[in-house]
């Protein structure tokens, strides 16, 4: 069974909250939790504190019951988020100065470094590779 990106992410999520007894304290729906985390980890400005309170908890815990959940911490679901995002972007022919800037990356140099980190091949590679086709 193949989820999405954002199923996967949902799933674990729920798996936090639910775990988290201090989350039922919380006035405001869990659904709103999972929406929040989800377009928080699309913006550039996206907060460790900000998300962790949200949850009730202080980023340290969060960021270990986030890992122990997905087998990533949020830093790096945040790239690779973007890497995700950047590999559609790149699909579609687009210059990767654009891609890298667009999807938040600081500058090429960047954006290469963790495109290779997590795909294997750099961004320049797997768009050349995915057009050829």
């Amino acid at each position: 069974m193949d989820f999405s990106f954002e199923s996967r992410l949902k799933l674990a999520l729920k798996r936090l909250i639910s775990r988290n007894s201090d989350v039922e304290k919380k006035p405001y729906k869990k659904s709103n939790l999972y929406q929040n985390l989800i377009n928080n980890i699309t913006f550039d400005d996206f907060r460790l504190d900000d998300v962790a309170s949200q949850f009730g908890v202080n980023k340290y815990k969060f960021i270990r019951l986030f890992k122990q959940e997905t087998g990533l911490t949020p830093n790096n679901f945040v790239l690779l988020k973007k890497i995700e995002m950047s590999k559609e972007m790149l699909k579609k022919g687009n210059s990767i100065f654009d891609v890298a800037i667009d999807c938040g990356f600081y500058d090429n140099s960047h954006f290469y470094k963790n495109f290779k980190r997590f795909i294997g091949v750099n961004p320049l590679e797997f768009q050349n590779a995915f057009l050829s086709v």
